[in-house]
């Protein structure tokens, strides 16, 4: 048997001829990335990340045990010969490293790779192949046929061919109707140094932001879905936007990146608008996306006091002085620091009249009532609710958001008009296609509901996770089937309300939401305390243990407080008092008005376990809370 690797075309020709003068009876076997035009031709599929990283063990066995041998074969696409030219460069570096350079291929090593199957396509599918390459992330066959220009038919032909030589990809995305085609990682490489090419890349850009502009239209209309694939899509903007012809505004990355987009991924998201905007010049939208990822970070963060210092030194107008000033006062009210958001509250006030912004001093509005709760101020507060809802009504703001009209009337008992500013905050947010808020108003609905045992808490919940399913949201869906298992519990079934608990926390833990995992095994611990399963201990340490990891205050002192009621009823009598008295001082030390009521609760119950029930009695008779009816839930269970 003669074996002939990577061989040059026309090769076959010149075997035939000396295997009829040497060995006339021999097999010939010849490798080559191209079909041969004859002989009985063989396609070896790319190999998984498992089978390419055993390969480079095989061929290094010095790095067998490198645990970044899959990353590397990914980014190489699994290409054997791929992985044979790299692994020379395995004996020096190791896999990791490699793998975040590409493998790390020179162009000499991508030219002998690939040129002899670039040099065995016909023009079409030559064409065909930069312009599937210029979509970093794939195209539809309608976006090939516009970039390629090309015919359904021979762009078929073509494709097929490419696909039969693992030149580009088919992949199935269960986010859009139809398959797209992606070239290999290596393939890109190799036809973005084609400079006579380039026209694809200025054709795919023009497509890419029509499509994405259409998906964000489509999205702000209220349809349903799309923010994947259209995340997907900005990175191919991103590309485009380096591309000096392609002349992009920084606004449609902005409208691409963040029109939708869950808060979870609204700052990172602003970080790559603000990088498009500093590398366009646009000072304009350089200030939107740096104010946009201040009020994605995290209350408890300070990284955004350089952003909004940038921003309040290139505003371009009174307008965005305004904004700036009413996201700097946002930034504050999150820290508590009251007084100094008064000051930006009046920067942001006097920079316009309210005729020409009514939007904008609504939201200034809305800011100065976070303030009236913390000062206890009501009768100011009330004035300035009147004057809110003037406003609102004198502007035709109907259909804004109510923001802290909600928590006002929670604050004040008004729960007749915190269920119609609700219901409004939905409508508003269904119309604008804003899938994140639209959920969380329908759980704040349900709460409401569930507070003041109305029936009204399970459609509350339910739409919730329907609009989360809607968006493609697992993490809020796990948040709203969280809520729904607090229902069942209340509502008496148990074991519901443990099934809706796992499903949330599974949802929770696909999506990396350690916080909503830590709450979701603090219910099924609660679940199983109710059922009085012997589990529930357990359930509970893990809970806490999760909570530290995801730092959830809310799952942490919860799981705490009811670790004593558990250890009381595995027997654990004086371990339980001490572990009370220690968590009480804890909390108390931390935040004593945040953590009351839940202190009282979980120590009516505790209470009631040791025998005294004068605690839960006396709360049941004088409250009706969510954490009351839980209490009423467990104690009846008992």
């Amino acid at each position: 048997m003669l074996v002939v690797d990577d061989a040059p075309p026309g090769v076959l020709d010149q075997l035939r001829a000396a295997q009829r003068v040497l060995a006339p009876s021999a097999q010939v076997v010849v490798t080559q990335v191209r079909r041969p035009r004859e002989g009985q031709a063989h396609r070896v599929p790319a190999l998984s990340p498992a089978e390419g990283a055993a390969l480079l063990g095989r061929l290094v066995p010095a790095r067998q045990s490198d645990p970044d041998l899959p990353a590397l074969v990914e980014s190489l696409d699994g290409l054997p010969q791929a992985l044979e030219l790299v692994s020379g460069r395995l004996r020096l570096l190791p896999a990791g490293r490699l793998a975040q350079r590409g493998g790390a291929l020179s162009d000499a090593a991508l030219e002998r790779l690939l040129d002899g199957a670039w040099s065995g396509l016909s023009g079409t599918e030559q064409d065909l192949l930069c312009a599937c390459a210029a979509f970093a992330s794939g195209a539809t066959l309608d976006e090939l046929m516009d970039v390629a220009g090309l015919s359904m038919e021979p762009l078929l032909d073509a494709l097929e061919e490419l696909c039969e030589r693992c030149l580009i990809q088919s992949i199935e995305d269960p986010t859009e109707p139809e398959p797209r085609f992606r070239v290999l990682a290596l393939v890109r490489a190799f036809t973005a140094g084609r400079s006579d090419k380039q026209v694809y890349a200025l054709r795919q850009a023009r497509r890419t932001v029509a499509t994405c502009m259409a998906i964000v239209e489509a999205r702000r209309r209220g349809a349903a879905g799309g923010y994947p694939a259209l995340v997907r899509r900005t990175r191919d903007i991103e590309a485009a936007v380096a591309l000096p012809e392609t002349e992009l505004p920084a606004r449609i990355v902005w409208d691409a990146l963040l029109a939708g987009a869950p808060v979870a991924e609204r700052a990172a998201n602003a970080s790559r608008a603000v990088a498009v905007a500093r590398s366009t010049g646009d000072v304009h939208w350089l200030v939107e996306a740096l104010l946009t990822r201040i009020e994605g970070l995290p209350a408890a963060s300070d990284e955004g006091h350089a952003d909004l210092q940038e921003a309040s030194a290139i505003v371009v107008d009174a307008d965005q002085s305004a904004r700036v000033g009413l996201v700097f006062a946002r930034y504050l009210l999150r820290r508590s620091r009251f007084e100094e958001a008064e000051v930006q509250l009046a920067i942001a006030e006097g920079a316009v009249p309210p005729h020409q912004e009514p939007f904008l001093h609504h939201e200034v509005l809305q800011a100065r009532l976070y303030v009236i709760p913390q000062q206890e101020d009501w009768q100011r507060g009330g004035s300035l609710v009147e004057f809110i809802l003037a406003h609102r009504r004198a502007f035709g703001l109907d259909e804004v958001p109510s923001r802290n009209l909600v928590s006002w009337y929670d604050r004040t008992g008004q729960h007749a008009e915190m269920a119609k500013a609700l219901e409004l905050d939905v409508t508003a947010y269904a119309r604008r296609g804003d899938i994140e808020r639209e959920a969380y108003m329908r759980m704040n609905l349900g709460y409401l509901a569930l507070r003041r045992g109305e029936v009204g808490a399970r459609p509350a919940f339910e739409a919730a996770i329907e609009v989360a399913r809607r968006g493609d949201d697992r993490r809020l869906e796990a948040m709203a089937r969280y809520n729904l298992c607090w229902l069942e519990l209340i509502e008496g079934r148990v074991a519901a309300s443990t099934v809706e608990a796992t499903a949330a926390g599974a949802l929770a833990a696909a999506v990396g939401d350690g916080r909503t995992v830590a709450l979701c095994a603090f219910g099924v611990a609660q679940s199983w305390l109710a059922a009085k399963d012997s589990r529930a201990l357990s359930e509970l340490q893990l809970a806490v243990a999760t909570a530290q990891e995801a730092t959830c205050d809310e799952a942490y002192a919860l799981g705490m407080l009811q670790l004593a009621t558990a250890l009381h009823e595995s027997g654990e009598v004086e371990a339980a008092a001490r572990h009370w008295q220690e968590t009480v001082a804890e909390l108390t030390a931390e935040n004593p008005e945040r953590w009351a009521e839940a202190i009282e609760t979980f120590g009516a119950l505790y209470a009631h376990v040791r025998g005294e029930p004068g605690p839960a009695q006396a709360l049941l008779s004088t409250r009706s809370t969510l954490a009351t009816r839980t209490l009423q839930a467990l104690l009846t269970s008992r």
